[in-house]
């Protein structure tokens, strides 16, 4: 628990600094080049989708490897159908609501970029 909640926590301090200081630089060089209205942030929304990807990909690297050494430890294996229940759970307590938040952003992303 206390890695997922450290890797938590880093990602978003990460990303509560970073974010803004890309977005607001990307855009002040759009703006010098001329460019106006939503095209100034088209490439910092692309720059910020790479960094998502390559954040999961970090993700998934570092959860396989704590997978793979935990299985060779010694004694009985825990069973996950035990906790399968929970975690469907837990999934849907964590994607309904980030399912509703893309839908609203694509709402208003669309109402901001077609008005």
């Amino acid at each position: 628990m206390g890695a997922i909640h450290g890797r938590l926590l880093t990602a978003w301090s990460t990303a509560g600094v970073l974010g803004p200081l890309i977005v607001n630089r990307v855009a002040d060089a759009g703006e010098r080049a001329g460019h106006s209205g939503p095209s100034l942030y088209t490439t910092s929304l692309t720059i910020m989708i790479g960094l998502l990807v390559v954040g999961f990909v970090a993700n998934e690297c570092i959860r396989r490897s704590t997978h793979a050494s935990t299985r060779h430890r010694k004694g009985a294996p825990v069973s996950t159908s035990s906790r399968k229940p929970l975690m469907v759970f837990v999934w849907l307590w964590v994607a309904v609501p980030f399912a509703y938040g893309l839908y609203e952003l694509a709402r208003k992303a669309t109402q901001l970029f077609t008005g």
